[in-house]
């Protein structure tokens, strides 16, 4: 089962130069690759990925159920 490590961090921004916490998280390759200066400011959030899942997906019908039938009970 593959391990997925995303970390929280923070980035400086380009325009005013302050530090801004980023509001998701990521892996270190992917922040190093968008950003120039950043930090991790805390402990990963690990997550174990099963590829072979079937996550919640909106898009996706539900799976067909049984059709359930209530009895016929006949009047005397």
């Amino acid at each position: 089962m593959a391990r997925l490590e995303l970390f929280p961090f923070r980035y400086r921004s380009p325009i005013t130069g302050k530090w801004v916490k980023a509001r998701y998280v990521a892996e270190k390759h992917e922040i190093a690759g968008r950003y120039a200066e950043w930090e991790i400011i805390g402990p990963p959030e690990i997550r174990d990925v099963d590829r072979q899942a079937g996550y919640f997906s909106p898009w996706r019908p539900p799976p067909k159920l049984p059709r359930f039938r209530y009895p016929v009970y006949e009047a005397r």
